[in-house]
């Protein structure tokens, strides 16, 4: 120990710290691309949602500006853009001169989603 290197060590990292870094670095990368994935996924279910709550208020919007003795009586269902709107509007419910209107937007990826609303209009 005289504060001299040998002549025959050299400096740096050996092979297998080298293949232990990578091997970390490799998990971790394939930890973050996971959580990049159900990101993506999350956004994609988060803006079919927000499309389908969209849906909903239109026709509860349509139904609000529309005098009540023209509102029609029964159940009506539309499809668009991978949304199906079912529109059940049921008169005199739960009152004389009330219109029970219900909205359910439902639909499928990987499970069945739905969307539901309810409302009273009154003949006023």
């Amino acid at each position: 120990m005289n504060g001299r290197k040998d002549k025959n060590s050299e400096g740096g990292f050996s092979l297998l710290e080298t293949v232990i870094a990578m091997g970390i670095l490799a998990v971790g990368l394939l930890g973050m691309a996971t959580l990049q994935l159900v990101a993506i996924r999350g956004n994609g279910s988060a803006m079919k949602r927000t499309e389908a709550v969209s849906y909903v208020e239109d026709q509860i919007e349509q139904y609000t500006g529309t005098p009540w003795a023209d509102i029609p009586v029964g159940t009506f269902t539309t499809t668009s853009g991978g949304l199906t709107r079912t529109t059940t509007v049921e008169n005199n419910v739960p009152l004389n001169d009330v219109k029970r209107v219900s909205v359910v937007v439902s639909w499928r990826d990987t499970t069945t989603h739905t969307v539901s609303f309810r409302t009273l209009l009154t003949n006023s």
